[in-house]
């Protein structure tokens, strides 16, 4: 079983539900690559999303099969710190918040400021943290540099991978965070 299969709200596992967002990249994010943190450096460690993406989609409202591992890669990486009771209580109670807005509400209600930052990926220079990017057409996806210089992709159905350049091109928003504690 993948580690990053959808998850229904009842613990059981399904297939993707819509068309992958992101084109095939050159590489797989392997684990233990040093992350660039917001203040630290973090490093990927998949064995740790998959408990915390289950219980998010147990106990969430949202019906977005993604939603809890894009949550969990943006806690992995921002808040590494926050607990599975303040993740839970953090997110929005409305079902049908759509998933660019659920996560940006989570973040902002575990103390994080989201700002825009640009209105396409290869515009930006550094990502201290994780950005989110919300495409003009399509699914959310989250964006973190490696300590190495090389930028990665997250649509929370595969494991992350380098950013393509169709991708990069691609028009819509991306926002970063900064800890607002």
């Amino acid at each position: 079983m993948n580690a990053l299969t959808p998850i229904d709200r009842d613990g059981s596992h399904r297939g993707p539900v819509r068309p992958d967002p992101l084109p095939e990249a050159e590489g797989v994010l392997p684990p233990g690559t040093a992350l660039r943190g917001e203040s630290a450096v973090i490093h990927y460690a998949p064995d740790r999303l998959h408990p915390v993406a289950q219980v998010v989609a147990a106990n969430t409202p949202l019906d977005d099969p993604t939603f809890p591992h894009l949550l969990a890669m943006m806690c992995q990486i921002c808040a590494p710190q926050a607990q599975v009771k303040q993740l839970l209580g953090a997110i929005p109670a409305a079902p049908d918040t759509p998933p660019s807005e659920a996560l940006l509400a989570t973040m902002a209600n575990l103390g994080f400021e989201a700002r825009r930052r640009a209105a396409r990926p290869r515009k930006l220079r550094r990502i201290w943290g994780v950005a989110l990017f919300c495409p003009a057409a399509g699914a959310p996806v989250l964006l973190f540099d490696g300590t190495d210089g090389r930028r990665w992709a997250y649509d929370g159905q595969r494991p992350p991978r380098e950013i393509c350049p169709r991708l990069a091109r691609a028009k819509g928003t991306v926002w970063g965070f900064r800890s607002s504690l």
